[in-house]
């Protein structure tokens, strides 16, 4: 009535909807991927699944990547 979307009637997104689940195959794959699964607080992760498209955003980056080096030791670039 007043122009405003009500964001409480909208449906739950499912972000993970018409995509084919790939496992992770390496011992680094399965790093990164229980990490994000722990950032976005989703299951499951595969290596195909984009970061950004799954719920991602810059502040969640941020702590992924220093996820990924505290458990590995690598550091890497926020645009990669």
């Amino acid at each position: 009535s007043n122009g405003k979307l009500d964001a409480k009637a909208l449906p739950e997104p499912n972000a993970l909807a018409g995509q084919e689940y790939m496992p992770p195959r390496t011992k680094t794959e399965k790093v990164i991927t229980d990490i994000f699964e722990e950032i976005l607080g989703i299951s499951p992760v595969g290596i195909e699944d984009s970061f950004f498209e799954l719920g991602g955003h810059s502040l969640k980056a941020t702590a992924a990547i220093n996820a990924i080096e505290k458990k590995t030791g690598i550091r890497l670039p926020v645009k990669e």
